[in-house]
């Protein structure tokens, strides 16, 4: 898996090693929530 840590730790950007497509996650109010970037351009 590849990750970048970004606004100060607070967000992960990631891609999986078996996808082509960048996710983001992030823990707000106790819960981790994660959304697909649907893109598989990091920029």
């Amino acid at each position: 898996m590849t990750s970048h840590s970004v606004l100060g730790d607070k967000v992960r950007v990631y891609r999986r090693a078996n996808s082509s497509l960048w996710q983001c996650s992030t823990y707000l109010e106790g819960r981790e929530w994660c959304v697909s970037s649907k893109t598989d351009s990091l920029a």
